[in-house]
């Protein structure tokens, strides 16, 4: 089992690490948990087996100014040239990288994906079009959260709303409404 869960800041300030370690412990933790922390924004994931270094969440690209952390298997759709071959989450990061948000649409199965985009200055959620897993978000004050496990939210201070299947979310900085892709 693994959950992944994150943080953005609206108002430009940087998350600091004791928001993102909190949010980590209110997830169901194993030894397979990482934090990354760009800016604005931070990316958590955990995972209740060990994990080898290849397989260690979020992953960031070659200059450190993107982010990703991926639940499920996503697998090429079928007019990609590795059809049905299941991505890793390196791999997805690249064709966000190469496509941007269209990637998603070449994608099936069940899965969750966020990707931080520092030079855009945008938090991308999406998921699979077979539902599973769920994708949580809520945003208080100057925060925007995001998580797998709805029970990292208080109900009454902070009600979550689920992202739906084959949608894709991009939030930016200093904007509190959502854009759709």
């Amino acid at each position: 089992m693994a959950e992944m869960a994150g943080l953005l800041k609206h108002d430009g300030d940087r998350v600091d690490s004791i928001q993102a370690e909190k949010l980590l412990h209110q997830l169901q933790r194993g030894t397979g948990n990482g934090i990354v922390l760009l800016g604005e924004a931070a990316l958590i994931h955990t995972r209740l087996k060990p994990v080898t270094m290849a397989e260690r969440q979020p992953v960031q690209n070659a200059d450190g100014t993107m982010c990703a952390t991926v639940l499920g298997q996503p697998q090429w759709g079928e007019s990609h040239r590795h059809a049905q071959d299941p991505l890793v989450p390196r791999e997805l990061l690249e064709f966000y990288q190469a496509r941007g948000p269209a990637a998603f649409r070449y994608l099936w199965g069940q899965w969750a994906a966020a990707i931080w985009d520092a030079p855009r200055q945008r938090l991308v959620l999406a998921r699979g079009w077979e539902g599973s897993p769920q994708i949580w978000m809520a945003e208080r004050d100057d925060t925007f959260t995001y998580s797998t496990s709805a029970s990292v939210f208080d109900p009454k201070s902070q009600p979550p709303q689920e992202l739906d299947t084959q949608e894709t979310r991009l939030l930016r900085i200093r904007r509190a409404t959502p854009v759709m892709a």
